[in-house]
């Protein structure tokens, strides 16, 4: 248990009057870590609309895809028995 005390000081320790000033630092520390966090979930939210928007296009781009390949089965079935009659 004593051990913990030392390590909150941090940089802190041995520098006498500085220990005083150490509450307005860590709440500066402590807003800028929150900061910090709010830049990651916003970007983690932007990485994840953006990881949404090309799979939806992908998933159209696929179905496209399909439909020209059952027009082209079509039309080359088609092709196929106009050339054997």
């Amino acid at each position: 248990m004593s051990s913990a005390a030392p390590r909150s000081r941090g940089a802190t320790q041995g520098l006498g009057d500085t220990v005083a000033s150490a509450p307005p630092a860590s709440a500066a520390d402590a807003e800028d870590e929150q900061m910090k966090q709010r830049l990651k979930e916003l970007s983690r939210r932007h990485g994840t609309e953006e990881s949404q928007s090309t799979l939806r296009m992908q998933r159209q781009q696929i179905e496209k895809l399909k439909r020209d390949n059952e027009r082209l089965k079509e039309d080359l079935a088609l092709e196929t028995r106009q050339v054997r009659c």
